[in-house]
């Protein structure tokens, strides 16, 4: 059992968590089902747009979408890219879908979502496919799995599952954060499920199930070295089961009489290492190229490099992604003119970043047969592009990254970029 002092510490640790919970402005998106419409911009809540797909659509990297109280019947999904992202749902904010299927899909980094009614019948509520994801406040109903968390490092606080069928949380990766969250759920359900041998170096603090007969807590084979800090379950609830080894139970209300193989100062450990590790991000950007051609024959066009440096020594990156940038593109044939991605490989028309060492060339930015449609002889503003392909396992550290576009084609000769520079975005830990 912990003593007064080690649950002392825990609490310090989950109030300096939620006191870090914590945002900067980025562009804002407003939501509202009865009174929006798509064709809105949905900038301000004069003109909200109608769908939370929509208003995901328009938002990029650290954007906020503000959902109005309403009810929405629509299966949400935030895809690859979207790192950042921030949903805040009013209180009185209803997702449900009725299709049926899977209410909310999250796949992309460090997504932060606040509140919200989830239901869906006999689907899964909230998935979880990528690391970092923050949830606060959700509640999750009438649902097979409530959050369902296949990737790790995820923070829960304060999140509810109501009638869950076959388990609150079910929890495949490691390094999660789950504090003040309870299930209540149906006959033959569990409440927090470490389903997977990935399943370790978890922290659950002050959490609750009620009415789950398979287990209120379970842990496989495999799911090693998990901390259950002040957890508590009613005596309708099966378990806890432990067939891991080496998790702690510190005061666990029905004291399962397991032996543990960690002392709670070894867990707290691992706490202080890996649950207490701050994510940040840098961009580093290449000097400018003057210009840059798209001909009318497919030619490799070479663009500047960039240089990471001042990543803090112990730096883990978890996330890194490619930017190319340019003031103006000049269409300077007399007809009109696009990208000719129909009659050149499969592979071309994509921006690829490589190790100078040299690396392996990455794919990083993929452009689409007839894009930068131009009309005659026309100059027009440029365009930042920012990759959604995850290009960690190259751009790993301080170092000069090449860039590159592959067999560049246009429909004539030719489009040109003018004033071009490359990016990285580098998302890490420490």
């Amino acid at each position: 059992m912990a003593g007064i002092d080690d649950i002392g510490r825990i609490e310090e640790l989950v109030s300096s968590i939620r006191s870090n919970v914590a945002t900067k402005p980025g562009t804002k998106y407003y939501v509202a089902s009865t009174r929006g419409n798509d064709n809105y911009d949905g900038l301000s809540r004069d003109h909200p747009v109608h769908s939370i797909n929509a208003a995901i659509a328009l938002a990029g990297h650290g954007d906020i979408i503000h959902i109005e109280r309403d009810t929405y019947d629509e299966a949400v999904s935030i895809p690859a890219g979207k790192i950042g992202l921030r949903i805040i749902c009013e209180p009185g904010v209803y997702i449900v879908n009725t299709t049926p299927g899977m209410v909310v899909t999250i796949a992309s980094a460090c997504v932060y979502w606040e509140g919200g009614i989830i239901e869906t019948n006999g689907q899964i509520g909230l998935q979880v496919n990528d690391q970092w994801f923050i949830g606060k406040d959700i509640r999750a109903y009438n649902c097979t799995v409530g959050f369902d968390m296949l990737s790790d490092h995820p923070l829960l606080i304060n999140c509810r599952t109501n009638e869950t069928a076959t388990a609150g949380f079910n929890i495949t990766e490691d390094s999660g954060y789950y504090i003040d969250c309870a299930c209540h759920g149906a006959a033959a359900s569990r409440g927090f499920y470490l389903s997977n041998t990935n399943a370790h170096n978890n922290v659950f603090h002050r959490c609750a199930t009620l009415g789950c007969t398979a287990g209120g807590y379970e842990c496989v084979a495999g799911a090693d070295e998990n901390l259950f800090s002040r957890c508590a379950q009613s005596s309708l609830c099966a378990g806890p089961t432990d067939a891991g080894a080496s998790n702690t139970w510190a005061s666990h209300s029905e004291n399962s009489q397991i032996t543990a193989g960690n002392t709670v100062q070894d867990d707290l450990g691992h706490l202080n290492t890996r649950q207490g590790r701050m994510l940040c991000t840098m961009d580093f950007w290449s000097t400018p190229q003057e210009e840059l051609g798209i001909p009318g024959a497919a030619a490799t066009q070479t663009l500047p490099s960039v240089t990471v440096a001042d990543l803090p020594a112990g730096a883990t990156i978890v996330h890194a992604i490619a930017i190319v940038k340019f003031r103006m593109i000049d269409n300077i044939n007399v007809g009109a003119n696009k990208l000719d991605g129909a009659t050149v490989a499969a592979t071309s028309q994509v921006i690829q970043v490589r190790d100078d060492t040299p690396g392996t060339w990455r794919d990083a930015i993929n452009f689409v047969d007839d894009q930068f449609s131009l009309a005659a002889s026309t100059r027009e503003g440029g365009d930042v592009l920012i990759g959604s392909i995850d290009i960690a396992v190259e751009v790993d550290g301080n170092d000069t990254y090449n860039f590159q576009y592959l067999l560049a084609k246009a429909d004539l000769a030719s489009i040109n970029w003018n004033d071009v520079q490359t990016g990285l975005r580098i998302l890490y830990s420490i």
